[in-house]
């Protein structure tokens, strides 16, 4: 049953995160705030975000490139969009965030382990 809610949750939560394009219709007042109760209850946690490469390949790791407390999903990086900022984590009903370390697979040896420690 803890999966299913889990599961249910993580979907309400993918799917309230995008509630800032104007072009998707308006969610079902009574299933959001159903979703919102069960994000209340077991918190959403997000274990991918490529936010940290995103820094690296195109800030040059400046954290302070990016006010991730302002929306930010008009940036962009590269091709893509920036897909992280406190404000759309909040509205998703994100309870917690981590990363693990990820490279491209032409990284290896030297060029890996830099790419890692960065």
């Amino acid at each position: 049953m803890k999966q299913i809610i889990l599961t249910t949750a993580s979907l309400l939560a993918a799917t309230m995160n995008i509630l800032a394009d104007s072009s998707l219709p308006a969610p079902d007042p009574v299933n959001l705030a159903t979703a919102r109760r069960i994000l209340l209850e077991s918190p959403l946690i997000d274990g991918h975000n490529d936010l940290p490469w995103q820094f690296r390949a195109h800030y040059s790791n400046d954290v302070n490139a990016i006010d991730l407390t302002k929306d930010c999903s008009q940036m962009k990086t590269g091709s893509r969009t920036l897909v992280t900022d406190i404000p759309r984590m909040r509205a998703g009903g994100m309870g917690g965030q981590f990363w693990s370390v990820y490279i491209a697979p032409q990284m290896t040896n030297s060029v890996g382990t830099q790419a890692v420690l960065e």
